[in-house]
């Protein structure tokens, strides 16, 4: 391998971090400025419909809120939810039936053609104003699990959780004038009901083979919320389907757990391969996608926690001006370590899902993190071993280097060679910036001389 081939090792070494910050900084813009400007449908005769087909969780909550704000704005007849769901986040449930518990404009849920309302789908179901099915469907099994980031799960059988949750369920579904006992035994005993028996007793009000005879259903129908009574006229209405705005859809995107799980296992090895190999950009990488991992499953962030986070990436960042894993590495490790403990909650998330989501969950992520694991260790032997023999893969005898502080003849300090920092003295004054030959190297220190020498008398 010949040194001399390489034109500008620092500036190749930047590039991939370089090209994520960018990236990063872009997609945030976008993602900013598209929520400003999000339109607000005319006014007029309007039933807005919301798509919840996947895994309740933090991006489902502010996908209801984005909706309610526009169909209030254009004082819409009413808001639909399509709901198909396992279930997903306890705490992005209760504030989805937050939301629809102070919201001046009707809320219909409709559990569509093939669809289900399982755990989280069975509470949001319950805190609608109009509860509605279409035949074949099916609501229930709302026994809430705990789950780890890094795979497995298990039921919830706490007793103090399971009543709390059971009135919680029984209390919105009486509200309505449902039936709270069957509610109420969706998590007590993780009861199932197909959607003519739900009808038949009383947990909906609405059977309705598709959309448009959901629509002819609740025309005229009399529906009280929170800003008062309203009749429906819903049969001639323009149906506008909502879709999720960019920093929804995103939030979507990083909540799903699958890939806030891997988004964890993936942030952590970038982060780690980065403190072993610094000048890649691994570190910060790695300090992002653990960020947005912990965003997508819903924690709350502690300031102080954030703050040891972003102090633990600087130190890491500044190790990259020095040779190997020192202090300041090891200080970034410990801000980071301590940071995400306070970012973590005392007790893992409970969450309203089926058990038999847990499988492809549990398979995906340790799948991934095994193969990540993999790659991990032998990225990090070869980095290892690469930089025990440098030493012998360059000569550096001859090479012309560049002093990056003052450094007095007779001291050490460090000067840049191949975009590395290595140690070295002189016999000379060197100055900042100033190019350098270097004559030898004596064990880890390299012995420079100026092009222009001018010894020190």
């Amino acid at each position: 391998m010949n040194p001399r081939r390489e034109r500008d090792p620092s500036r190749r070494r930047t590039t991939p971090s370089l090209i994520f910050l960018l990236t990063f900084v872009t997609l945030f813009s976008a993602t900013f400025f598209s929520h400003l400007v999000t339109p607000v449908a005319s006014q007029g005769n309007l039933v807005y419909t919301l798509n919840y087909d996947q895994t309740i969780t933090v991006s489902s909550s502010e996908y209801l809120r984005d909706g309610l704000s526009q169909a209030r704005d254009a004082d819409a007849q009413c808001v639909v939810l399509l709901l198909d769901t396992f279930g997903g986040d306890l705490d992005s449930t209760k504030k989805m039936v937050e939301y629809m518990d102070t919201s001046s404009i009707p809320v219909v849920v409709y559990v569509g053609p093939g669809g289900v309302a399982w755990s989280a789908g069975a509470f949001i179901l319950m805190g609608s104003h109009v509860a509605a099915m279409a035949p074949g469907t099916v609501v229930g099994s709302s026994q809430p699990v705990s789950y780890s980031a890094l795979g497995g799960s298990t039921p919830v059988t706490d007793e103090k959780i399971i009543n709390a949750l059971a009135t919680y369920i029984a209390e919105k579904a009486r509200i309505h004038g449902r039936n709270h006992t069957l509610a109420e035994d969706f998590v007590r005993q993780n009861l199932n009901l197909a959607a003519e028996d739900a009808k038949a007793s009383r947990v909906i009000e609405i059977l309705a083979a598709d959309l448009s005879d959901l629509l002819q259903q609740l025309n005229g129908m009399n529906v009280t919320t929170y800003g008062g009574s309203k009749v429906l006229l819903t049969s001639s209405a323009q149906v506008v389907a909502l879709s999720p705005s960019i920093p929804v859809a995103f939030l979507g995107v990083i909540g799903d757990p699958t890939i806030s799980g891997l988004l964890f296992l993936i942030g952590l090895y970038a982060l780690i391969y980065g403190v072993l190999t610094p000048g890649y950009g691994g570190e910060i990488i790695g300090g992002v996608l653990i960020i947005l991992s912990l965003v997508g499953m819903g924690f709350d962030f502690n300031i102080v926690a954030l703050l040891l986070i972003v102090v633990g990436i600087g130190l890491l960042i500044a190790e990259l001006q020095t040779q190997g894993v020192g202090a300041l590495g090891a200080g970034g490790i410990i801000c980071i370590v301590l940071g995400s403990l306070l970012l973590f909650p005392r007790q893992p998330p409970k969450w309203l899902i089926n058990m038999s989501w847990f499988p492809v969950f549990a398979a995906v992520t340790l799948g991934v993190g095994i193969t990540m694991g993999g790659l991990f260790a032998v990225a990090s032997y070869k980095a290892l071993r690469l930089r025990k023999m440098k030493g012998k893969m360059f000569k550096l005898e001859g090479e012309t280097a560049k002093v990056t502080e003052d450094i007095p003849a007779g001291e050490k300090g460090y000067i840049q060679c191949f975009g590395e920092l290595w140690l070295a003295t002189s016999d000379y004054d060197l100055k900042k910036g100033e190019q350098v030959t270097i004559l030898r190297k004596e064990d880890e220190v390299l012995i420079v001389e100026p092009l222009t020498k001018k010894r020190k008398p």
